[in-house]
């Protein structure tokens, strides 16, 4: 049988078969079984992020793909998402951004697929959740496409750091010992001290320095990293 598309329906012919001849007009005539079918654009979505776990100044990319599996396009097609207020929304690839919105606007043709990347930056401790909302025209009507949503949380890092003297007052040339606690307050996530200083007031000289610190011009530095919930002294 043979079929062809017109507009939004397909249109097939099958069976076909002679059916007589008409003599003085040197014609023949097939008779045929006629299917018509009303086709409809479809919408496949999917959504991802690179992590669902993302602390405070942290950076993760999301992705959104829409595919169109039929044969027709699928028109004014809108994909909007929300951003949460405890994310930042930076640079956007393959869509746009409005405000604190993600949007992919387009017409998509048959078997073609749009992908909209995006980054996003914990700005808040807290839960979050990325839901698009999709809405297109199927050739008969506007429809709403559904998508999972893509659930995550913002931990909060955090470096907690105290100082202690063993004595509160003390006479010139008398020694005494400095105490430089640090912990790690986070449950999950290691922290990266990429340089921490402890600059030494005027009128103190220095007689032992730990020795995980180095020194120059009265000014100690330590890098490292601590594990979750870990502490660490210095004296």
């Amino acid at each position: 049988f043979e079929c062809r598309t017109k507009d939004s329906f397909q249109i097939c012919a099958k069976n076909i078969s002679f059916s007589h001849r008409i003599a003085n007009e040197s014609r023949d005539v097939y008779k045929a079984d006629i299917e018509i079918t009303l086709i409809k654009s479809k919408i496949e979505v999917s959504h991802s992020i690179s992590k669902q776990s993302i602390l405070i100044d942290e950076e993760a990319t999301a992705e959104l793909k829409v595919q169109n599996t039929a044969d027709i396009s699928a028109k004014n097609l809108v994909a909007t998402i929300e951003i949460p207020s405890n994310l930042v929304l930076g640079e956007v690839e393959g869509c746009k951004k409005l405000h604190k919105k993600v949007i992919l606007a387009d017409e998509i043709t048959p078997t073609e697929i749009k992908t909209c990347s995006y980054k996003l930056t914990g700005l808040a401790a807290g839960d979050f959740k990325l839901k698009p909302e999709i809405a297109y025209f199927d050739g008969v009507e506007t429809v709403n496409a559904t998508s999972a949503a893509v659930q995550g949380k913002v931990y909060n890092r955090s470096l907690k750091i105290s100082q202690l003297l063993n004595k509160s007052r003390f006479d010139i040339g008398e020694k005494f010992n400095l105490t430089l606690n640090i912990k790690n307050t986070n449950d999950e996530h290691d922290l990266d001290i990429s340089i921490m200083n402890l600059k030494l007031p005027e009128g103190l000289l220095l007689i032992k320095k730990p020795k995980e610190f180095s020194e120059n011009n009265n000014i100690l530095t330590w890098i490292g990293t601590l594990a979750p919930k870990e502490a660490a002294s210095f004296i």
